[in-house]
């Protein structure tokens, strides 16, 4: 990857991200990658399935949001 991510605008924000899939080739095609966060740090990137993998982020970022964890889509 030669682009750095950038921290989330507001990490307790709670409105959902885009949520386009990204293709990285045919193994990977459908799958939605994401970048989790601690605080304003990446902590690395997720890859996620490509299905369910939307919800995942949702619950994820509902649940451990509060503690300083988050998942954005990477971009």
């Amino acid at each position: 990857m030669s682009e750095t991510p950038q921290p989330p605008s507001s990490p307790r924000s709670s409105s959902p991200r885009s949520s386009s899939p990204r293709s990285s080739g045919s193994a990977a095609e459908g799958a939605v990658d994401v970048v989790l966060w601690s605080g304003e740090h990446a902590a690395g990137p997720v890859r996620l399935p490509r299905t369910g993998g939307e919800r995942f982020v949702e619950e994820f970022n509902r649940i451990y949001a509060p503690l300083g964890w988050k998942m954005e889509e990477a971009g």
